[in-house]
């Protein structure tokens, strides 16, 4: 029920601006401008085409399904995640304004909040090209950025060798854990050494 009020007041606080801004538009103003109803269809259009670009990359060779994935959870599992829970983040990558990867990182809560890159791909059509190694460094510079300069965590399945050598060659290392099935790596604070929190 608390979550239901907070909606709705979150939404009546949005609102309540469009319709100042109509307000002041029509009455005050007395300009017929519908640049407050246009963003609204603009910014849906966007988010559509942004949403399906990620949800419709796949690491499957078949293209067969985008829900059913080889190695990562499906990108739209990983938006609607996002989307009910803020401590996640998406983003799309991008080679020459085309979709061609996907990343999503966030803090661990299992072990204390760390960062940790959660699901990083590349679409089927895309990989070989070293798309992965380009993309990497920038997806771990934001995560400094909002998470400090400290260790970064990710889960690999250690079968996905091409996986396993970008992380490697990145300077992710081992810890020996797995999570699940997924084997836990760590990448060092810069400028120091690893000291790892137990699983």
């Amino acid at each position: 029920m608390l979550q239901i009020v907070q909606t709705a007041l979150e939404l009546g606080f949005q609102y309540a601006l469009v319709a100042m801004a109509l307000f002041l538009s029509y009455r005050i103003l007395d300009i017929a401008d519908l640049t407050t109803d246009g963003s609204f269809v603009l910014g849906a259009a966007v988010s559509v085409t942004l949403i399906l670009a990620a949800a419709l990359l796949t690491t499957d060779e078949a293209r067969l399904n985008p829900l059913d994935q080889r190695w990562v959870t499906s990108n739209a599992f990983s938006l609607l995640q996002a989307a009910y829970d803020p401590a996640w983040t998406c983003r799309l990558i991008l080679s020459d304004g085309k979709p061609v990867g996907f990343a999503f990182f966030g803090l661990w809560e299992e072990r204390g909040n760390v960062p940790l890159l959660c699901r990083y791909m590349i679409d089927v059509d895309c990989q070989g090209r070293g798309l992965g190694a380009q993309a990497l460094p920038l997806v771990l510079d934001e995560m400094y950025a909002l998470y400090g300069r400290g260790e970064i965590y990710l889960t690999v399945e250690p079968e996905n060798t091409r996986a396993v050598r970008l992380y490697e060659r990145s300077g992710f290392r081992p810890t020996g854990e797995f999570d699940c099935t997924e084997a836990v790596y760590v990448l060092p604070a810069p400028g120091g050494d690893s000291d790892h929190k137990e699983l």
